[in-house]
């Protein structure tokens, strides 16, 4: 068998043992819409809250009560923001809340892993905190 044959089958039993992918081309270049914040709702139904990965480096991000975004890297299936700049914004209580779990995970080195099933990215912070997005 030559190798990319071989290749081909490891990546595709991978993926059927694992259910989702953690390669960056999937993840960066494209919006990722907030849809859970820890097993709930988003405070704001229409989706405020949202980031996104570019491949020059940089990523956006949008809280709800926060926005801006700076530079990142990733390290395995981790991401790790460098830089930021946010800027706040009118806040009530509950989006604050949100607020300050979202950046709490994505600040926190979050392990991503795109679902191979919804197509959706997970954020996952290293207390367990998961953060689901869908990209429109």
């Amino acid at each position: 068998m030559t190798s990319l044959p071989r290749l081909v089958v490891l990546l595709a039993l991978t993926f059927l043992m694992a259910g989702c992918l953690t390669t960056s081309e999937v993840l960066v270049d494209r919006p990722w819409k907030l849809v859970e914040v820890v097993g709930a709702p988003p405070v704001d139904p229409e989706g405020i809250g949202g980031v996104s990965f570019g491949t020059d480096g940089r990523f956006q991000v949008n809280t709800g009560c926060r926005g801006g975004g700076g530079t990142y890297h990733l390290d395995g299936n981790r991401v790790i923001l460098d830089t930021e700049i946010l800027q706040p914004g009118p806040c009530d209580e509950a989006m604050a809340a949100q607020d300050a779990i979202l950046l709490g995970v994505v600040e926190g080195r979050p392990r991503f892993e795109i679902d191979t099933r919804t197509g959706r990215l997970r954020l996952t912070s290293e207390a367990g905190q998961v953060l689901l997005f869908d990209s429109p």
